[in-house]
């Protein structure tokens, strides 16, 4: 098993009508936005993640941070999760199903690989 490399890092949340921008005061290439402050949660955890991808040394992060300028939220990755799922390797898994419901899967194209990626990132909350 890899060992887990958690990083956090202050991201400054800043609104602008319905829509926040998110900039993080120590990895200046990281910047994002979100449609609602969900959505920026998530693009934080994506930019942070990009900018940091092919790094071995990262930055040290400022763990108290203080802004008038908006919400300070700390973001937290593992950064060797992330490379992993963004690297694009697949495995071949066999599986079985009732044979019905293959026949009704088959009948209505539906793509058997894309179905179990889907649940499976559903059940591990990923």
């Amino acid at each position: 098993m890899m060992k887990r490399k958690l990083l956090v890092y202050p991201a400054i949340f800043t609104a602008e009508g319905n829509s926040y921008n998110v900039v993080f005061p120590d990895i200046p290439e990281a910047i994002t936005f979100g449609n609602s402050f969900e959505e920026a949660l998530e693009m934080a955890q994506d930019a942070m993640g990009l900018a940091l991808y092919d790094q071995n040394v990262f930055p040290e992060p400022s763990m108290e941070y203080y802004t008038d300028e908006g919400t300070v939220v700390y973001i937290t990755i593992d950064i060797e999760r992330f490379r992993q799922q963004q690297n694009g390797n697949v495995v071949k898994k066999n599986t079985t199903i009732p044979q019905w419901l293959n026949q009704l899967a088959v009948e209505n194209k539906i793509n058997f690989s894309n179905v179990l990626t889907e649940a499976l990132k559903e059940k591990l909350n990923v």
